[in-house]
C-alpha cells in the first residue's frame, strides 16, 4: 500500500497497456488472464483451480474476470518461478462490489518470485459469458471464445490498476 510520501513512475507504454484495458472494460469486454502468450482461441474445459464446494468453477467452461485486474493478477501468478520446495501454500482473489476493489492474498514466501512474473490479458467478447463466481469477479461461458486482442502484463500492473495484495505469512 502507498503512502502520500511516495513517489509514483509510470512510463507510456505501461500507461497506454491499463488504459486500454480500462476501455475495453467500460465496452463490456471481459478478460482471460493466462502465462501463455499463443492462444488463438478459448476451449471450454475444466477450471484449473476445481473446489469441489463451489459450484461456479466444478464444470467445463471458458473462464473469464470481468476486471482487467482479476486477469492481470491471474496472468501474472504463475507457479513456474517458485521453488518447488516453496510452492505449498495457495493464493486467493476477493471483490467488493461497492468499490470494485479486487484483493489478492498471497503468501509473502512467494513474493521475490512473483514480483518479476509477466504475462498475457485476452479480451473477450462478453456476449456469451453468464453468470457471477460468489465473489462476482468472474463469469463463464460454455462455448468457444475467440480473444479479440491480447495485452502482455506485469505484475506490478495489478497494483498500478488499483488493485490491492495481501502478503500472508506461513502457508496459508
Amino acid at each position: 500500500m502507498m503512502n502520500d510520501d511516495q513517489e509514483i513512475n509510470f512510463d507510456v507504454e505501461e500507461l497506454t497497456r491499463l488504459k486500454r484495458l480500462q476501455e475495453y472494460e467500460r465496452q463490456g469486454f471481459v478478460f482471460h488472464g493466462s502465462s501463455n502468450g499463443n492462444i488463438s482461441i478459448l476451449e471450454p474445459r475444466l477450471a484449473s483451480d476445481i473446489d469441489k464446494s463451489n459450484a461456479f468453477n466444478n464444470d467445463t467452461a471458458v473462464f473469464a474476470a470481468l476486471s482487467p485486474k482479476a486477469a492481470i493478477l491471474i496472468a501474472c501468478m504463475s507457479f513456474v518461478s517458485i521453488p518447488p520446495e516453496k510452492r505449498k501454500g495457495f493464493w486467493s482473489i476477493d471483490s467488493t462490489d461497492k468499490d470494485n476493489c479486487i484483493t489478492a492474498r498471497i503468501p509473502s514466501k512467494w513474493k521475490s518470485f512473483v514480483i518479476t512474473n509477466h504475462g498475457f490479458v485476452y479480451v473477450l467478447p462478453g456476449e456469451s459469458f453468464r453468470g457471477r463466481n460468489e465473489s462476482g469477479w468472474q463469469a463463464k461461458s460454455k462455448s468457444a471464445v475467440i480473444p479479440t486482442a491480447k495485452i502482455e502484463v506485469s505484475f506490478e500492473d495489478f497494483e498500478r490498476s488499483g488493485g490491492v495484495i495481501e502478503w500472508k505469512e506461513g502457508d496459508e
